[in-house]
C-alpha cells in the first residue's frame, strides 16, 4: 500500500489525490511510515544527571511552567535544594565574626527567594508530566494560606487570645465549650498532612510515557533525536 506521504491517506493506483485532486508524483507517494509516539523526538524535555539538573532547573528552565518534569528532575532538584539549606544553615551557626552574621542572613534571604519560582515551576512541570494540570500547586498553596491564617487566628494564641486574656497558649478544654478550641487544632494539623501528603502523590505519579497535551515525554539526553 502507498499512502500519500503529506496526508497519508491511499493513493495506490491513483493518479490524483483523492481529496485534494492534485496528481500523484513518484516522490509524493513515498510509502508512508506512521511515527513511533515511543521514539524520542527532537525538543522532548530531558531526563537530566546529577550536575545536569543545577543548570536545567536553576537556569534554563527558571521560569519555565509549560513543559514536562522526571520524577529524576525533581529529585535531583530537591537534592539541590536541600545542599544548599544546609549549607548556608551551616554558615549561620559557625564561629565566624560577629559582623559577618548580617552577610549570612542576607546569603540565607537570597536563597531562599530564588529558590521560589523554580521550585513552583518545576512542581509544575512533573505534574504535566503525570498529565495533571499544574493549577493543583495554586490550589493546594491557596488551601496552605488558609489554613496559617486559621491557625494564626484561632489556634496559635488560644481561645484566651479572643477574650483578650494575655495568655499564650492554648487553654485546658472546660466545661463552657474551649475544647472545641483543641478540636480545631488538630483539625488544621490533619488537614495540613493531608495537603502535603497529597502533593507527594500526585509529584510521585509515573509520567506519561506518550506526548500529552503539555509536550513531549521526558528522555535522557543521550537518547534526544535518535529514531529507530
Amino acid at each position: 500500500m502507498t499512502r500519500c506521504s503529506q496526508c497519508g491517506n491511499d493513493v495506490t493506483g491513483q493518479e490524483t489525490y483523492p481529496k485534494c485532486g492534485d496528481s500523484v508524483s513518484a516522490a509524493d507517494a513515498a510509502p508512508f511510515k506512521a511515527p513511533n509516539p515511543l521514539v524520542p523526538a527532537p525538543g522532548a524535555p530531558e531526563i537530566p544527571s546529577f550536575l545536569r539538573a543545577l543548570r536545567l532547573c536553576f537556569w534554563e528552565k527558571y521560569f519555565d511552567f509549560e513543559t514536562r518534569a522526571s520524577r529524576t528532575e525533581l529529585f535531583f532538584f530537591a537534592l539541590w535544594v536541600a545542599i544548599g539549606a544546609f549549607g548556608t544553615d551551616f554558615l549561620l551557626k559557625a564561629p565566624f565574626p560577629y559582623w559577618s552574621v548580617p552577610l549570612f542572613i542576607f546569603l540565607l534571604g537570597l536563597f531562599r527567594v530564588y529558590v521560589l519560582l523554580p521550585s513552583l515551576s518545576v512542581v509544575t512541570r512533573r505534574l504535566h508530566d503525570a498529565g495533571l494540570p499544574g493549577s493543583i500547586v495554586m490550589e493546594l498553596l491557596a488551601s496552605a494560606l488558609t489554613l496559617s491564617i486559621v491557625h494564626s487566628l484561632f489556634v496559635a494564641d488560644g481561645p484566651a487570645s479572643l477574650l483578650g486574656s494575655p495568655t499564650i497558649g492554648v487553654v485546658p478544654p472546660t466545661n463552657d465549650g474551649v475544647g472545641g478550641f483543641f478540636l480545631l487544632k488538630y483539625a488544621v494539623i490533619w488537614a495540613r498532612l493531608a495537603l502535603l501528603l497529597g502533593l507527594v502523590l500526585f509529584l510521585c505519579a509515573p509520567g506519561v510515557e506518550r506526548p500529552n497535551k503539555y509536550g513531549l515525554a521526558p528522555v535522557k539526553r543521550s537518547k534526544i533525536g535518535k529514531g529507530d
